[in-house]
């Protein structure tokens, strides 16, 4: 019945991991949202949904900007099997997450106390390299600050074109900095920690 199914959809949200969950068919259509009413998931996700369902597989669809709010999320997309082996509709369950919650948090979480350490998600798209998180002095930065590879000297870039372990480098300001780049497994990720050189000094 659909209320045990929006019950279902709701419980998911109990926890603060996604703020919004979707049953979505393999055309790309709203079955049942736990929020009844509310804009429609973004056309990414929407998008997405067919592919995963034939595949069978949980799909991840990566950092995208939602057309409803203008904000950064990130969604699960999990195919459900039918009782019969695929009987019935076929469909999957889009959980929306958002970064705020836990990951940007984590990403930020630094030991000690610090004017200028901090750590960044980035990944390669093309010719340049994008930044996944909220930086220190840009909190407006996922997605939209981006830099171009041909500009080797900034850590961001190093990440970007393979560079991994302790680096030199400046930062996307100029400011020199002692960088450490690590990629993400089984994602497009980079984590990039980086601190000034100054404080390091102790200037």
């Amino acid at each position: 019945p659909c209320g045990e199914l929006f019950h279902w959809l709701q419980g998911f949200r109990a926890y603060g991991q996604y703020d919004r969950a979707d049953l979505i068919d393999d055309r790309g259509q709203v079955v049942l949202s736990s929020l009844p009413g509310g804009p429609r998931p973004s056309r990414v996700v929407l998008a997405a949904v067919p592919q995963a369902i034939r595949s069978g597989e949980l799909t991840l669809v990566d950092f995208y900007r939602d057309e409803a709010d203008g904000l950064v999320r990130l969604a699960l997309l999990v195919p459900l099997i039918g009782p019969s082996g695929g009987a019935g509709i076929p469909v999957a369950v889009a959980l929306r997450i958002n970064p705020d919650a836990y990951l940007y948090p984590l990403v930020r979480d630094w030991s000690t106390p610090s004017s200028t350490a901090e750590s960044l998600l980035v990944r390669r798209e093309g010719d340049h390299v994008v930044f996944l998180s909220r930086l220190r002095e840009d909190q407006h930065a996922p997605l939209l600050r981006r830099l171009p590879l041909s500009a080797g000297y900034i850590l961001a870039v190093k990440a970007a074109l393979g560079e991994t372990g302790l680096v030199d480098a400046v930062d996307f300001r100029g400011l020199p900095v002692k960088g450490f780049i690590a990629a993400v497994p089984g994602s497009e990720w980079i984590v990039v920690s980086r601190i000034g050189l100054a404080e390091i000094r102790g200037g």
